[in-house]
């Protein structure tokens, strides 16, 4: 191929029937075989429609051609037990480039050609093109080399798609696990969130090493490190008795979270087994009856199917004090991964228990009904997110100003400005350093005062 290279592939020297025993398969950029079987029944039935591509060899006595399009046919009339196949063939002194059009034009749009293959295909090719003709430069109103906008006139493509492409093909290189999606959105959609999480890492990293000079800073700093990584389990001893006067537990549910937001932000989420639910329940009790003032209160979010006797029992039996009406946090709309047969749900139920009668609720007389939207999915950091309003608005009824809150199993970590906005003080831990690192740039955006989910507005 010359310089003056268009979106047309050079054109075949000759067609015919070749012997399969003289066709060297070689590297393929469509490796998976796919529906071989199909092909096979249709080749039986309709013949082969389209012949494979191949380039004659030379200085060679074992194969007199390389393939370059064609390994699905190749296998299938093998399997039928064929000799010969029908044949394009291209001369022995085409370039890589030409070879890597000929594959593309011959499988980038045909079904058997993985999103993984396409965009590898199309990343060499305009990396061919580079190599060729040069790095794209402006000189004055001369161009000169090959750009992207080239590449993507060559394929009859958008440049976005082919950027897009080489992208996601250089990240395969190094995360092969982007290749394993079920299609090319999705392998896009995890790139990205694998970019701007590395992006929130980062500006984590930097607000943590950043040294508190300012009392604003030292607001921040203060928040930050009440959001500890760690598991629970192993620090729940360094917290004093009689030390807490509010104890938050929100645990992994056991309810196969991961697949009921099929596509959501779960894939840090740490969720419990259900045969080890109840025996972690009862620790996570014993070390809050432990923790907490005389005077101190217990709050257990729950999810009512299949939950609801066993925590209610589970809390009654740690020697706590309540009854067995839940508070509900109340939401606009709902969910359901079964629409065909349930409604959605749009509320979420929490025990609140006292360990004893020396515990009286703060706002007397108050609905046992918290009616707040949910956290916008852009806002989002965490897949169970529960609205900073929404905890401040429970925490008033059982906290006095300076209190303490213990919370477990951190998630957003939204339990902790809550109490900052209350004059109290929270900490707790998570085993996710991507929701911390996504808490760390969120306390750092604001004014170490008061904090909201819905940008201050109710």
């Amino acid at each position: 191929m010359t310089e003056n290279i268009t979106t047309k592939v050079v054109a075949p020297k000759t067609t015919g029937n070749i012997p399969l025993d003289k066709i060297l398969i070689g590297h393929r950029y469509r490796e998976d075989m796919g529906d071989i079987d199909g092909l096979i029944n249709s080749i039986k039935q309709n013949g082969l429609i389209s012949p494979v591509a191949v380039c004659e060899m030379e200085g060679t006595v074992t194969h007199t051609y390389r393939l370059l399009a064609g390994g699905r046919r190749c296998e299938a009339m093998k399997q039928l037990g064929h000799i010969t196949i029908a044949a394009n063939i291209y001369p022995p002194d085409i370039n890589e480039l030409e070879r890597l059009l000929i594959e593309l034009a011959e499988n980038v749009d045909r079904k058997d050609m993985t999103y993984e293959e396409q965009v590898r295909l199309t990343s060499r090719m305009h990396k061919a093109m580079v190599e060729l003709k040069g790095e794209a430069k402006v000189h004055g109103t001369t161009k000169t080399g090959h750009s992207m906008t080239d590449t993507a006139d060559l394929m009859g493509k958008k440049k976005s798609t082919i950027s897009q492409d080489i992208q996601l093909a250089d990240a395969i290189a190094v995360m092969p696990e982007l290749g394993k999606c079920k299609n090319k959105h999705e392998a896009v959609k995890m790139l990205k969130k694998m970019v701007h999480d590395q992006q929130v890492k980062e500006v984590a990293e930097m607000v943590e090493a950043k040294q508190a000079s300012t009392p604003l800073d030292k607001a921040h700093k203060q928040l930050i490190e009440a959001y500890n990584i760690g598991d629970f389990f192993e620090h729940k001893d360094s917290v004093p008795d009689n030390s807490v006067d509010l104890y938050d537990v929100d645990t992994p549910f056991a309810i196969a979270l991961n697949d009921i937001k099929k596509g959501g932000d779960t894939d840090a989420y740490n969720e419990w087994k259900v045969e080890e639910f109840k025996e972690k329940i009862d620790i996570v009790l014993a070390d809050a009856y432990r923790v907490l003032k005389p005077t101190g209160w217990l709050i257990w979010w729950f999810a009512y199917d299949p939950w609801f006797d066993t925590i209610a029992e589970a809390i009654e039996k740690a020697g706590f004090l309540m009854n067995r009406i839940p508070a509900i946090w109340i939401k606009p709309n709902g969910q359901t991964n079964a629409p065909h047969c349930y409604m959605a749900s749009s509320h979420e139920p929490f025990f609140y228990a006292r360990k004893s009668n020396a515990a009286t609720i703060e706002r007397q007389g108050r609905p046992n009904q918290f009616v707040f939207r949910p956290v916008s999915t852009a806002s989002k950091i965490h897949p169970t997110e529960k609205p900073i309003e929404m905890l401040c608005s429970v925490y008033e009824v059982f906290l006095k100003p300076n209190s303490v809150v213990e919370i477990p199993f951190l998630g957003s970590g939204n339990g902790i400005p809550a109490a900052n906005n209350l004059g109290s003080r929270a900490f707790g831990w998570d085993l996710g350093q991507i929701y911390k690192d996504r808490y760390t740039v969120k306390i750092a955006n604001g004014n170490g005062k008061r904090y909201y989910s819905y940008g201050g507005v109710v």
